[in-house]
This record gives C-alpha cells, sequence and structure tokens, in this order.
C-alpha cells in the first residue's frame, strides 16, 4: 500500500457512484447522524422518497458528466438492505497505486452495499484497473469502525489523513490505515449544533487542490483547533471558514473534482450554495467550475450530501 515514490492527485477525474433502489431514512444511522431529518411518517411516502432521491441521483450524473467529469454509475449488490446504498464513499475507496481500500460500518444493514466486484484484485470492474484490496474488516476487532471519505478528508498532495473522532471513526483503526498508506494521521474531536461527536468529518470540513473548507468552530479543545488550523494554513490553500449553520446546511460536504481537460470542478449541493457568502462562493469558483444540484430529498433523508454520494476513483480507468 506504500504511496510514497510519486507526487499525488488530490483531485479525482473519475467518481463512483450507486444508484438506490429502496433510498429512504436509516433507522440505523439516526442516532449517531443529526444531519438526518426525515419526517417520523416517511414510512408511508417510501416510494414518493425513493423516486425523488432518484431523479436526483440521475441529474447530479447528468451535471457531472456534463462538466466533463467521469462518471461510473453502479447498481446495488443482489441483497442489498440498506437506504444508504447512495452514499458509496463509506465502504470504499480508489486509491493512486491502483488499490482499493474496504471499510468496516458501524450500522448492520450498510454492510450489504459492499460489492464483491470490487473485491478482485488482478482485474478490472466497470474499467477500474485492481492491482491490490486491503480490507480494513478483517482489521478491525470488536466495534471497531472506520467508514471511509466520510470518516477520513484525505490530503493526498501532503500525505495526511484529518479525522473527527466519533462512534463511526476509530481512532486505532484510523492510524493503522495512516501506516499503510504512510500517511500522517491528524485526529481531532468535533462537535455538532447539539454537542454530540459529528458522525463523519467529511460534513466538516473539505480539501480540494485550491482551497480547504472547514467549521474550526466545531473543534471544541483549543489545542486541537490550533492544530488543525495550522496545518491547513500552512499548506498554501485557500481557507475557507464555515460557522455551525453552514455547516449543518452540508457547506462542508463539497468536493473539488477535474475534469477531462484537467480544469478543476467544485460540486457543491443548492442547500449548500445558498448558505454560502458571496465572498465564499468567489473564492470557490477562483480557478474552479462550480456546479450546483439539487438534492434535498437526500440530504434531509440521508443526512448527507453531494462528497458522501461521490466515491473518487484514483486508479486508472480504461
Amino acid at each position: 500500500m506504500k504511496e510514497t515514490s510519486k507526487i499525488l492527485r488530490q483531485c479525482a477525474d473519475t467518481v463512483m457512484m450507486v444508484k438506490p433502489k429502496a433510498f429512504g431514512a436509516n433507522t440505523q444511522t439516526a442516532a449517531t447522524n443529526s444531519f438526518q431529518q426525515a419526517e417520523s411518517n416517511f414510512l408511508q411516502h417510501a416510494n414518493e422518497v425513493n423516486d425523488k432521491a432518484n431523479n436526483e441521483f440521475d441529474n447530479l450524473v447528468e451535471l457531472l458528466i456534463g462538466s466533463g467529469v467521469r462518471v461510473i454509475v453502479d447498481t446495488e449488490p443482489e441483497g442489498c438492505s440498506s437506504p444508504d446504498a447512495v452514499f458509496p464513499n463509506n465502504w470504499v475507496s480508489f486509491h493512486h497505486n491502483q488499490s482499493v481500500i474496504i471499510y468496516p460500518m458501524m450500522a448492520a444493514n450498510r454492510r450489504s452495499e459492499i460489492k464483491e466486484t470490487w473485491l478482485n484484485a488482478g482485474e478490472s470492474h466497470q474499467g477500474v484497473q485492481v492491482e491490490s484490496i486491503m480490507d480494513l474488516r478483517t482489521m478491525a476487532e470488536g466495534d471497531v469502525y472506520l467508514e471511509g471519505t466520510g470518516s477520513i478528508v484525505f490530503d493526498h498532495e501532503q500525505r495526511k489523513m484529518y479525522g473527527c473522532r466519533s462512534p463511526r471513526t476509530n481512532p486505532s483503526i484510523f492510524k493503522i490505515l495512516a501506516e499503510q498508506l504512510h500517511y500522517t494521521p491528524m485526529l481531532f474531536g468535533a462537535m455538532d449544533q447539539h454537542g454530540q461527536p459529528i458522525y463523519h468529518t467529511n460534513v466538516m470540513m473539505s480539501i480540494g487542490k485550491t482551497f480547504a473548507v472547514v467549521c474550526f468552530n466545531s473543534v471544541t479543545d483549543t489545542e486541537e483547533q490550533a492544530m488543525l488550523r495550522k496545518e491547513l494554513v500552512s499548506k498554501g490553500r485557500t481557507i475557507i471558514e464555515i460557522d455551525i449553520t453552514q455547516m449543518i446546511n452540508f457547506c462542508g460536504n463539497v468536493l473539488q473534482l477535474m475534469n477531462k481537460e484537467g480544469n478543476l470542478v467544485t460540486v457543491i449541493s443548492n442547500s449548500a450554495y445558498n448558505r454560502f457568502t458571496a465572498k465564499q462562493i468567489t473564492m470557490l469558483g477562483t480557478q474552479s467550475k462550480i456546479v450546483t444540484c439539487d438534492i434535498p430529498t437526500i440530504e434531509q433523508h440521508g443526512g448527507g450530501s453531494v462528497r458522501c454520494m461521490l466515491a473518487e476513483v484514483f486508479c486508472t480507468v480504461k
């Protein structure tokens, strides 16, 4: 898994997305995800919710392709029982050295999302060339979880991993992965608007090639906040600091990608875009095209936004 022999790209030009079959609010994840705001009677409207989510999914795929980003649309495994399958970045990540990492997820019903066809080293699936597999599920002893690029915000260029401690982001397995990748682990605590640990790091921060969006106010320990600020400011990226209200409207859940022409594309949901200030939008748009999409159903019922829907693919794709 060593990735120290070359400069790594921060922004992928390909993403993998999974079209949902039965999207809805996940009762197994609600206790640790305060961003889920599903109606109490959502089951009575399950088909309508799923149809809306599929329309939002299709629109995002179309917008990305139209912006020159390669999109691999995959399907759920047979027998998948998860309403969160639209968020594949929690169970898989694709790396620069043709490796795939599989992650241990906290909710039992989400574990059925893992598609075995991605676990065949030496083969390709949907044109993605895979040479090695790291299955962290085999390394996690007991109730230990790490949920992909939800738990981890990678700074590939600097070879650092950022993570806020939570029931879904276990420090021990986080550090094991950092050691395997030869990345430096950067762990800290971050709290949501209710004073509870933020469930995923990628809702309070995002690192692109040209910017870092971060909610420093969610990091309540002053020493850890100072550490985080120092690390991000020192790397030369534009720092876009968001507040708690912006964070809960998914301003931290944005993703910078690269299109086939080599130009940067920043993907933002409409709810997040409308919460950024005009100055922040200008900062985000510097050297990067902004693509906005309307995904209110997925955000409300799933508790995740555009970044959660996109599994970046750094492996070679034919």
